[in-house]
């Protein structure tokens, strides 16, 4: 078996369950719902139409995962748009936030993260999605898009985007309700959110692709992330295609 399979093979067995299997008992202190970074600059995200129009099934059809976008912007509505694509509140009932992409027990183990390379109203930099207030909280200033190009094995589109949407994993938002399986219930969480934001992006006649091949402590570096209480797992690419724009001339 080569290492690849093994390690496959042992993640599934090791979070496998039988009927014969006792219940987990490890205790597992459960990480805080929400957290913010505390800056001053903040940007508040506008109010949206929940219902932009646009046929889903017909942005099904239309989604492809674009690799070439224009040097165009987006406007910060946009943005917004596509936010609330990927964890807009939908629902209150009690302490929770009930969002547009489903989460396993409701535990939502992703943070948001948004790095803005040319987008209306927002100076470049990264950004955290501050989801109680709708705030983006401006981390890190400054034209990002050479470092996620290289952290992200030089794929030159994600340097093109006019914006690169980035979630992380807080593993302790999950792991003290469904232990090892959680990890499981992770990545089937930001399969929804990023089919989500794909569906938008293909819905407002942009073009995005979703990677997962990138030097983690490297993109952690550029959001500016701390890798002791969460981990990068996923980035999304959203901008007007280079074919889109063609064709609309």
């Amino acid at each position: 078996m080569k290492p690849s399979e093994k390690f496959a093979h042992d993640f599934f067995e090791a979070t496998s369950y039988g009927r014969s299997d006792a219940p987990e008992s490890e205790e597992i202190e459960p990480a805080p719902q929400f957290f913010s970074y505390g800056v001053d600059e903040r940007v508040c995200l506008p109010e949206i139409d929940e219902k932009p129009g646009g046929d889903i099934w017909r942005a099904m059809a239309g989604r492809r995962s674009i690799r070439s976008f224009e040097d165009t912007s987006i406007t910060l509505e946009q943005l917004a748009r596509l936010l609330w694509a990927a964890q807009g509140v939908t629902a209150m009932p009690g302490r929770h936030l009930l969002r547009t992409a489903p989460s396993a027990g409701a535990t939502y183990s992703c943070e948001t993260y948004v790095l803005v390379r040319n987008v209306e109203g927002l100076e470049p930099g990264s950004y955290h999605l501050y989801l109680p207030d709708r705030e983006l909280e401006f981390i890190r200033k400054g034209d990002l898009s050479g470092d996620i190009t290289e952290a992200g094995l030089n794929q030159k589109f994600l340097g093109q985007a006019p914006v690169v949407l980035a979630w992380s994993v807080i593993c302790r938002r999950i792991l003290w309700r469904y232990k090892k399986r959680a990890i499981r219930y992770i990545f089937a969480d930001l399969g929804h959110i990023g089919q989500n934001v794909a569906l938008a992006a293909s819905a407002m006649g942009f073009g995005c692709c979703a990677v997962g091949a990138f030097y983690d402590d490297e993109v952690a570096q550029v959001i500016g992330l701390d890798r002791e209480r969460e981990y990068p797992v996923y980035l999304n690419a959203v901008g007007l295609s280079r074919q889109a724009a063609t064709e609309g001339k």
